[in-house]
């Protein structure tokens, strides 16, 4: 049965009248904030642009550097824009705390470093990430409807950078091939080297869409699953619906044309990680949806025994050559463990594990396959601590959020997205150490710090969100537009 609503009948179900609604940015922010989130995806890392006598840069860094200067100029002039800033991680001090340690302590080890100008360059270029990131998750993250409008931004930027995988498999040229040489000659040669290098690996073409490496974008592709199931069950809008659901077996496809066997083993987590919180959260709830997460949890059990052998085999490598790149990892740690006999405490700066932990493979390019063996060489073993309590800390908050009988479906619905996203990406970081995707996590930081909040019986009444709607209206999303008709199964 199809029922027509309005935005008045679903506001009046979806939030309280009794308090005062927050400060809602004008939808030109959240556009702003699409278009952050779409050049991050899309727009390869290598490609640099040059403009007039300026060093060459991404469309990335330039895009995220006006931002941050229009967030800053907006928040000066607006005390309600500043509040909606600075308002996710007022909230919740803790979890802000430990990103700012984490921060400071990068800035302790690099000028500490055994190279402190190339590691602060290093630094500050993912800084520049880490703030911009940070700053339009915040503009969004208060507003349901727009956060679940960037969920959406997500599903079809999943579909483009997967077709564009398609394309790459089936004309045997990679996305770099596309675009100018002057985009690409700036990054030398053992960079040119390392963007080709990888294509073919047991005489197989591999393929990475818009992103440096064919791991990234099997990690790209793993985070979004629990995306576009997200939006799959929840949008009001059929549209967006039937992407989400185009986009989950162009995601298996895309890892598959990867060839990388981690994004199988993402994918495998975050798919059990959203299972496993729904039907922990209907055990809680109780009733019929009880009864009905036994079933699923006795199902999801068996998967799991069946997928053993399956993923065993990933992880020791089908062929020679993958047998072998487990073994080049495992002289990583070996020589990272004498690098830190060294330097245990401050490590070597950022931007070092390579020079003291890396194996030089093909072409003499020098490599690290570890994100968590490369933060323990550049910021030592403290510095690795604090990044990894930093993780499980919103992966925790995450799973609070997603289990709280306090929380909207809705909301434990998003929550349970963002965590089985972030899941997906540390699980592939143990076998990659570019931080390509640590972007996405910190978007996803203001969007835990807000729904934490909103689930919150004493601060979620600061959006004038509802804890509960009312059951009619429980298949409809946020993501409503102003004053356009929706309709809902």
């Amino acid at each position: 049965m199809i029922q027509s609503i309005t935005t008045a009948q679903f506001e009046a179900a979806t939030y309280d009248p009794t308090v005062q609604r927050a400060y809602e940015p004008p939808k030109t922010w959240f556009r702003i904030v699409a278009l952050n989130v779409a050049i991050s995806v899309l727009w390869p890392r290598y490609a640099y642009m040059a403009l007039g006598g300026l060093p060459s840069l991404t469309l990335t860094f330039i895009v995220a550097g006006l931002t941050c200067g229009a967030i800053a100029y907006k928040s000066a002039a607006s005390p309600s824009f500043r509040k909606l800033i600075i308002s996710p991680y007022v909230g919740r001090p803790v979890l802000t705390a430990l990103l700012l340690v984490w921060f400071v302590w990068q800035l302790v080890c690099d000028f500490g470093g055994v190279s402190p100008p190339t590691s602060f360059m290093v630094l500050v270029s993912d800084c520049q990430t880490l703030i911009n990131m940070l700053a339009i998750g915040a503009v969004v993250s208060s507003v349901p409807r727009y956060r679940f409008g960037i969920f959406r931004v997500l599903v079809v930027l999943t579909i483009a950078v997967c077709l564009a995988a398609i394309f790459e498999r089936v004309t045997f040229q990679p996305i770099i091939f596309y675009f100018p040489s002057a985009m690409i000659s700036g990054l030398g040669q053992s960079n040119l080297g390392f963007l080709f290098y990888p294509l073919v690996r047991d005489n197989v073409f591999r393929v990475r869409s818009t992103f440096a490496h064919p791991i990234v974008f099997a990690q790209f592709c793993a985070a979004m699953a629990p995306v576009c199931w997200l939006v799959f069950r929840n949008d009001a809008a059929r549209i967006f619906r039937l992407l989400a659901l185009a986009a989950m077996p162009l995601i298996v496809i895309g890892i598959q044309l990867s060839g990388a066997r981690s994004g199988f083993v993402s994918l495998a987590a975050a798919v059990a990680t959203v299972l496993v919180l729904n039907v922990l959260r209907d055990a809680l709830k109780g009733g019929k949806k009880a009864a009905g997460s036994l079933v699923t949890l006795v199902v999801l059990i068996v998967g799991v025994g069946l997928a053993a052998t399956f993923l065993q085999n990933l992880t020791a490598g089908r062929t020679e050559t993958e047998a072998n790149s487990g073994h080049v990892r495992l002289q990583q740690f070996a020589r990272a463990e004498l690098a830190l006999d060294n330097s245990p405490i401050t490590g070597y700066g950022s931007g070092m594990s390579g020079r003291f932990a890396g194996i030089e493979g093909m072409l003499g390019i020098i490599s690290i396959d570890c994100n968590y063996i490369s933060m323990a060489v550049d910021f030592g073993y403290p510095g690795l601590t604090v990044y990894v309590a930093m993780m499980l800390a919103f992966l925790g908050a995450g799973i609070k959020i997603a289990l709280s009988k306090r929380s909207a479906d809705l909301l434990s619905a998003e929550a349970a997205a963002v965590t089985a996203g972030i899941i997906a990406m540390l699980v592939t970081f143990a076998i990659l150490s570019i931080t390509d995707m640590l972007s996405l996590f910190y978007m996803y930081v203001p969007f835990l710090l807000s729904m934490s909040q909103q689930s919150n019986p004493k601060t979620g009444s600061a959006t004038g969100y509802r804890r509960t709607a009312a059951p009619r209206f429980q298949r409809i999303s946020n993501g409503l537009h102003a004053g356009a008709p929706q309709s809902a199964r």
